[in-house]
C-alpha cells in the first residue's frame, strides 16, 4: 500500500504538540507577519504624510459612539509620535 506523501501520525502527545507548534509557527511567519508589517508601515506612512490626523478628525464621531478618540481608527495609540526620520548624510 502506498503512503501518498501522507505524514505518519503518532499518538504521542509530545509529537502532536510539536507538529501543531511547527504548523502554527509557519502560519505566523508566512501568513500573518507580512500583513502586520504592511499595516504598520501603511499607518506610519499615513502619519508622516499628515493624513492620519485628518482621518482621526473624520472618524471621531463614529469612534465616539464606542467611547474612543478618533485616532483609535489606526493601529497607533493617540498622540503617538511618528518614528524618527533617518539621519541624512
Amino acid at each position: 500500500m502506498e503512503n501518498n506523501g501522507a505524514v505518519k501520525s503518532s499518538q504521542n502527545p509530545f509529537d502532536i504538540f510539536v507538529t501543531g507548534a511547527r504548523k502554527g509557527f509557519h502560519i505566523a511567519i508566512h501568513n500573518l507577519m507580512p500583513n502586520v508589517v504592511m499595516a504598520c508601515v501603511l499607518a506610519e506612512v499615513l502619519n508622516l504624510l499628515g493624513i492620519m490626523p485628518f482621518l482621526g478628525q473624520v472618524f471621531a464621531p463614529v469612534m465616539g459612539l464606542f467611547g474612543l478618540p478618533g485616532e483609535a481608527i489606526s493601529c497607533s495609540p493617540p498622540g503617538s509620535p511618528p518614528l524618527p526620520a533617518p539621519a541624512s548624510r
